[in-house]
């Protein structure tokens, strides 16, 4: 049975509060195909030394105690201080200062989720956090942690950030990602977690569509291009539009046009945005023989070739298919990572 005091207490709605991300989390998962139970913890630390728990953890009954996490602003120098962007130097004053803020919150957060990673008493979930939010006196983070056999069985890409920008490995981890910055944003409003069924302000529904849009939007720099178009909403509207009555089916490849293991067909004087719907349906038509593709680099359609890489499993280039009307799907070679 729960009690219902609170011993390590932040503020009076933290345990509805936890209680509304972990029903989220758990059904982000489900509509993934992922059923499974999720631990949601928040992990608070006062700005007053002097109060009876300077450091909280919600829930407080279960497998971690304050004082784990004693030496995490310790850790959290020494993450900041080894990141190679600490030593970025910012002419504006304001801008320099928020960016370093930014690094220190998310060394801490990192520090953090190593604490979580180490102690559980089983060892088998993977966690996310999030960046802190001061609520009541307390630096608030959330802490999201799926079983690993989740995070491993969610066909994903290896490469964790390109450029020094992280990168959501999997769609599973996408979505994590944005119900993490759904908490975060949550914790600004007054009383967070005092109407439980609002509290994050964003539907299931929302956050996967989000989540696809994150996942494909942070992989395609992996390819090389670091700023492509928006290419999961040009596929979706290029994937339920008709041409001439027929439904459209095909493949674009996104890879760099001076990739050596590329052959192009013929290239495009002017080339296509993705953006450009209609142009870019009829375009489509082109890519039905199972040897060619549309080829793109993420922001517009340049040419018409085929790839076929010695290692199927590469990750500097990635292919959408156009199944039929409003389906397609994201991913490697032959291996599908999201499916729409």
């Amino acid at each position: 049975m729960t009690k219902e005091n609170i011993e390590q207490f932040m503020w009076g709605w933290q345990r509805h509060f936890a209680a509304a991300v972990k029903m989220e989390a758990e059904k982000l998962l489900k509509a993934l195909g992922r059923t499974a139970e999720v631990d949601v913890f928040l992990v608070g630390f006062s700005r007053d030394p002097d109060v009876k728990y300077p450091i909280c953890i919600e829930p407080e009954d279960t497998m971690f105690f304050p004082s784990q996490f004693e030496n995490v602003d310790a850790r959290a120098a020494e993450l900041y201080a080894a990141d190679p962007e600490s030593h970025t130097i910012h002419s504006v004053p304001h801008v320099h200062d928020d960016f370093h803020s930014r690094l220190h919150e998310t060394a801490r957060a990192e520090a953090v989720c190593e604490v979580l990673q180490a102690e559980h008493p089983i060892g088998d979930r993977h966690f996310s956090v999030g960046r802190p939010v001061l609520v009541d006196g307390f630096d608030v983070f959330v802490a999201i942690g799926i079983p690993q056999w989740v995070a491993d069985s969610t066909p994903g890409i290896a490469t964790e950030s390109v450029n020094r920008m992280p990168v959501s490995r999997s769609l599973v981890s996408a979505a994590m990602d944005e119900l993490i910055g759904s908490a975060y944003r949550a914790l600004y409003l007054r009383e967070p977690g005092r109407y439980m069924l609002g509290t994050l302000e964003r539907t299931c529904d929302d956050m996967l569509r989000a989540a696809g849009e994150r996942f494909i939007r942070l992989a395609i720099p992996v390819t090389g291009r670091l700023f492509a178009g928006d290419v999961f909403d040009a596929v979706n509207k290029v994937a339920s539009m008709h041409y001439e009555k027929r439904v459209g089916a095909g493949r674009i490849v996104i890879v760099d046009p001076d990739h050596p293991e590329l052959v192009i067909t013929f290239s495009y004087a002017k080339p296509v945005n993705l953006n450009e719907s209609r142009s870019f349906r009829k375009l489509l038509e082109m890519s039905g023989e199972r040897s060619l593709a549309l080829l793109s680099d993420g922001a517009a359609i340049y040419g018409v070739g085929s790839f076929t890489p010695a290692n199927s499993n590469t990750e500097d280039a990635f292919v959408i298919r156009v199944e039929g009307l409003g389906i397609w799907t994201f991913g490697l070679l032959d291996r599908p990572l999201v499916q729409v």
